[in-house]
């Protein structure tokens, strides 16, 4: 399982480093946060049918079913991805600006903000993602397929979350708002809400628990598009895939701490109550972090003069 757990992990690790790269030269400022968002509805919706499906398939055949068939609808996507998938320079000139050392990246103040910010959000997923099923089953006693219904229609609404917010952000950005104002904010704002739902969801009753779990849903779905929306703007289309790359590495470091610390207070207090607390205020210390440990949103390396790239790019 650790071996397979392992490989799992260096297929994913392009990912982040590859679409906001990708994003970075394809598409201008004002629309990063919906083409964000749309990659993180794609990415809860995964879990939003795996788990309902996981859920039925596993009551009924058991979990090797669930094993076989995740991974083989997993692979659909690819022939689709083979055929279509971006090509070309994008809207942004090549070689416009200069690529940013690593050590230049690892100076700089707004890079450690946002990696400390997408930390606490990893930490959030991967504290869900460990344990909202068993959490489900044994404190809230629900049967194999309730749960499987509850924790997919959380995934669900993160995603509609996603792409709402980060419609709405562009919008406000292509109405003159300051993207630096507008993002920040929507960090903040997703964060938050995410922590006071995690706290609500621990201690509410059988009668509104369900209400907190979608109200944290909704605060992480507002948060995901930033996420990497931020990064590509800051690293530009020439660094954005290493930027990318070393902030995702940091950050998933929380996979490590997140389900092993849960399942630690777990053994010891016997309960959930400081599992779901220490994760609600990682949560909302990740909002601070990026609204106050990031700067002014703009390219690390001024790009280099370049009048209609820059118009192109959403930056003039």
């Amino acid at each position: 399982m650790l071996v397979v757990r392992l490989f799992l992990g260096v297929g994913e690790s392009v990912a982040f480093p590859s679409y906001s790269k990708i994003l970075a030269r394809h598409l201008p400022e004002y629309y990063r946060r919906i083409g964000n968002g749309v990659i993180g509805a794609g990415q809860y919706c995964g879990p939003a049918f795996g788990t309902f499906g996981a859920g039925l398939l596993m009551a009924r055949y058991g979990w090797r079913a669930v094993f076989v068939g995740i991974g083989l609808v997993s692979l659909l996507w690819l022939p689709a991805w083979k055929k279509w998938m971006p090509r070309g320079q994008g809207v942004c000139e090549p070689l416009r600006s200069k690529s940013i050392p690593v050590r230049q990246i690892l100076r700089n103040r707004s890079f450690w903000g946002a990696s400390a910010g997408h930390f606490c959000s990893n930490y959030f997923l991967y504290f869900l993602v460990t344990w909202l099923p068993f959490y489900l089953t044994t404190e809230r006693h629900l049967t194999m397929t309730a749960m499987s219904k509850v924790a997919s229609g959380f995934y669900a609404l993160v995603a509609t979350a996603a792409l709402l917010a980060g419609w709405k952000s562009d919008a406000l950005i292509r109405g003159g708002a300051s993207p630096t104002l507008v993002r920040k904010s929507a960090m903040l704002i997703g964060h938050t809400t995410a922590a006071i739902g995690l706290a609500g969801f621990c201690f509410a009753t059988l009668d509104h628990y369900l209400v907190y779990l979608a109200v944290a849903g909704v605060g992480v779905g507002v948060a995901y598009p930033g996420i990497c929306a931020i990064a590509q703007t800051l690293a530009g289309p020439e660094s954005a895939g290493r930027w990318m790359g070393l902030q995702n590495g940091f950050a998933n470091f929380a996979g490590i701490m997140s389900p092993a610390l849960a399942g630690l207070l777990l053994d010891r207090t016997g309960d959930f109550t400081a599992a779901f607390m220490i994760t609600a205020t990682m949560m909302l210390a990740g909002g601070f972090a990026w609204m106050f440990g990031v700067g002014h949103l703009e390219p690390v390396v001024p790009p280099l003069p370049n009048a209609a790239a820059d118009v192109a790019c959403g930056r003039a």
